[in-house]
């Protein structure tokens, strides 16, 4: 992982910045009128700040529907393979994109 990091999430050192809160995906599944935590639907939705999202291990993300992506939050893929599935996507301010292993690092 890099040591030293700027996006909007922030200015970092060891990815931790002054009021980031660092979330890890540890659960592939997506109930969007209820998200669980440990899933990315809740790092991206749930958490308030600044977020700055891992992957706890490879996974196949299902998402049920479209997660739109807020300001100041950085979802970091590296070390990781997660793809999304069943149509859902993460939009963004530019558009919708459904991802793929080839996406290692993102900053919105």
């Amino acid at each position: 992982m890099a040591k030293c990091s700027s996006g909007f999430a922030g200015k970092m050192i060891n990815n931790i910045g002054k009021g980031t809160t660092r979330y890890v995906v540890t659960d592939p599944s997506d109930v969007p009128m209820n998200p669980k935590p440990g899933t990315l639907r809740y790092g991206v939705t749930m958490v308030p700040g600044k977020v700055w999202i891992t992957f706890k291990r490879d996974m196949k993300i299902k998402l049920e529907r479209t997660v739109i992506v807020g300001s100041f939050v950085t979802i970091d893929g590296r070390g990781a393979s997660f793809h999304t599935a069943n149509g859902g996507c993460l939009l963004l301010p530019q558009g919708c994109f459904p991802f793929s292993r080839f996406l290692y690092f993102l900053s919105f």
